[in-house]
């Protein structure tokens, strides 16, 4: 039992509790974790054109990602696993840090530090650690940023004077290297300025300007961190990116009467997504979204780590002989403290975003809530930790236990969900496409996938399967295969026609033809991807509006047919999936772009052998052509039976049959079965 006491009021007890709770919060869907977004688009450029492209990415705003994603694919190419892990390895050191920062400030509040790291481990309010890849430099950025502020704190109560120099050196080193990486977390120093003043002037009874004087003198070094890099950033470096020029941004509050009223509003709405609304709103977003099996598991988990949280709890409630632990004479001070730090910090981390013209929001901007969320979950933890009851405040911190985790495990579930739907699709057009023309412009529907203006989600896949020629470094790496947005703006460009414009991302170039398009559609999870042929009217009820308007001016002569076809990277795409109906619909359609009706026929035979069927009748078509034109009449009519059940598709078969050379008996056949204009039949 002695054993027990003294290793809970050890070093080792933090750590151990923060692994244990990393490891039931991010690690459960870590090995099934592919490209997500943005990723593909970063490790395509990688893939062609090596570890300089990063320089070339990021050379117009952060080059400092430059060098970090070049060293990350010099050492991991790209394996998504290791990028995975890394994102792992950067959040759980970062709860370390915390806890280190955290120590050094409230010495003598062992459990609440303890705490208190545990809710900057677990902070919900940043949703975009599931891209691995993308996210990387913010996530180590935040690490960096916490350890450098714990590394001044230390190098302020340090009595050794090398040691001191030794910690402000490394303070100042990371704190440059934590900037140079995520630029708007520089509000952060105004949180390492509140911890210093608190730290040299607890004890102080001077008047607060005083005491802030003092501060000053104690740690005037801290400026170099902020002065430094905003030397080098206004007067040395070049933004070529308008979102990053500080001069800019800061211009337009000048040049417009409004700009100040709207950096209000958004930094009211963004004070509370960080602090407030991070617990729960990301939960009521995603967790319900799930499917019932999911949740349970969600559900185990949490319950897992609320648990733990319990014991740990339990544990530090154990008496301990010459504890180091010592009460404070005034709780109310620590929590005056750790309210300023909470409340000034959240405040100073939102405003380089505000500035910027930017807020933080919960979809597409959760990235920028990371660098404020260690004092955001200081804030939370001190007004927890302030209900008087004993038994309350485990029961609140349970529940923020809970619900973070739940979140964090829907996040995770539905973005593996996401990329295993886009390996699934790209499989089955790899069954229907051998080979894909460059050039073409891709109009993509993925099934329950809204992805808007990421279309790296389309062309990342394409051209990884289509096109993986790695070539040497030669400037911007170009794309062969574009993909258009799934935007008004893209469905409206396609109607339009003829338009085409080169463009330029970052690191990479290509054409976006809108006159040149191909249009590919899984209209449901239960469909099959629909590779549009204009020849054709084959639309399901279940299709977009979007993407109905756009099939007549898909250009199937895109997808080139007498050519090898291509195998998707089993490291990106999996497995080959099992030949279920898709497979052989895939290979129908294929070999009707090649008229060979009698291929139809066979395969045909081969999925009703297997009893095989679609969930979504229009995908018949091609085998009713193939009947029709073949002659057999017994087929058409067994075919006919299950297509009439939608008038849609009734239309569509009847448009289509009379395209085609059948014979006049055949002809007439077909007529009676799907050209009848009555709504009963």
């Amino acid at each position: 039992m002695t054993k027990l006491k003294t290793f809970i009021h050890s070093r080792w007890f933090p750590l151990a509790a923060l692994f244990l709770i990393s490891a039931l919060v991010y690690l459960p869907k870590i090995s099934q974790f592919s490209y997500y977004r943005d990723d593909w688009y970063y490790m395509y450029d990688g893939h062609i054109a090596g570890p300089s492209i990063f320089n070339e990415m990021f050379q117009a705003d952060r080059p400092a990602r430059g060098l970090f994603f070049g060293l990350y694919f010099s050492l991991f190419q790209t394996d998504p696993f290791p990028y995975a892990v890394g994102a792992y390895f950067w959040r759980v050191a970062s709860a370390i840090g915390a806890h280190w920062l955290l120590s050094l400030l409230f010495p003598n509040r062992t459990k609440n530090n303890l705490f208190m790291a545990i809710l900057v481990l677990i902070y919900p309010g940043y949703l975009w650690w599931v891209a691995g890849i993308e996210y990387q430099p913010m996530i180590a950025s935040f690490c960096l940023q916490v350890f450098s502020i714990a590394l001044s704190l230390k190098s302020l109560t340090s009595e050794d004077k090398s040691v001191k120099i030794m910690h402000a050196l490394l303070a100042i080193v990371t704190g440059w290297l934590y900037l140079l990486l995520v630029d708007y977390a520089i509000g952060m120093e105004v949180f390492r300025f509140i911890c210093i003043y608190i730290l040299s002037s607890r004890n102080s009874l001077d008047t607060i300007f005083k005491r802030i004087k003092n501060s000053l003198h104690a740690g005037w070094w801290n400026l170099l961190i902020p002065l430094g890099y905003l030397s080098w950033r206004i007067f040395f470096f070049n933004s070529e990116r308008k979102a990053t020029d500080i001069g800019l941004q800061m211009g337009q509050l000048f040049s417009s009467p409004l700009t100040g009223a709207w950096w209000f509003i958004r930094g009211v709405q963004s004070f509370l997504n960080v602090s407030l609304l991070a617990w729960t709103e990301p939960f009521n977003r995603s967790f319900f979204e799930l499917r019932l099996q999911e949740m349970m598991i969600g559900l185990t988990l949490a319950s897992f780590t609320v648990g733990i949280f319990l014991i740990i709890n339990f544990l530090h409630s154990l008496p301990v002989h010459n504890p180091n632990e010592e009460i404070s004479a005034d709780a109310r001070i620590w929590v005056k403290e750790g309210l300023l730090i909470g409340y000034v910090g959240v405040l100073a981390g939102i405003l380089p975003v505000i500035i910027a013209n930017r807020y933080i929001t919960f979809d597409r901007f959760s990235h920028y809530a990371l660098p404020a969320s260690l004092p955001a979950s200081i804030l939370i933890a001190v007004v927890i930790l302030k209900i008087p009851s004993e038994r309350f405040r485990a029961g609140i911190f349970s529940l923020v236990l809970f619900l973070a985790t739940l979140t964090h495990y829907s996040i995770a579930t539905q973005a593996v969900n996401e990329e295993r739907a886009i390996q699934d699709f790209w499989w089955q057009v790899t069954w229907r496409a051998p080979n894909i023309r460059e050039n073409t412009s891709l109009m993509v529907n993925y099934p329950s996938i809204e992805y808007g203006e990421d279309y790296e989600i389309v062309s990342g896949p394409a051209n990884f399967i289509y096109y993986d020629e790695q070539l040497p470094p030669n400037g911007l790496v170009r794309y062969p295969i574009s993909a258009i947005s799934m935007t008004s703006e893209g469905f409206n460009n396609i109607l339009a026609g003829k338009l085409s414009a080169e463009r330029i991302v970052r690191s990479h170039t290509f054409l976006l033809d809108y006159g040149n398009i191909l249009v590919m559609s899984q209209p449901s999870a239960s469909s099959c991807v629909h590779v549009v042929d204009a020849t054709w009217r084959e639309v399901s009820v279940s299709e977009l509006n979007g993407i109905s308007l756009s099939s007549p001016q898909s250009k199937i002569n895109n997808v080139e047919v007498n050519v090898p076809g291509h195998i998707p990277p089993a490291s990106l795409f999996g497995s080959e999936p099992e030949h279920d109906w898709c497979f052989y619909y895939q290979k129908a359609t294929l070999a009707r772009q090649l008229e060979d009706w009698v291929q139809i026929a066979d395969l045909g035979k081969q999925a009703a052998k297997a009893e095989l069927h679609p969930n979504d009748q229009i995908e018949l078509m091609p085998f009713l052509q193939s009947a029709a034109m073949l002659g057999d009449e017994k087929t058409v009519k067994q075919i006919s039976t299950r297509v009439n059940t939608e008038l849609l598709y009734k239309q569509q078969a009847c448009f289509n049959l009379n395209a085609m050379d059948l014979t006049p008996e055949m002809q007439s056949y077909t007529s009676d079965l799907f050209c009848s204009t009555t709504l009963n039949q």
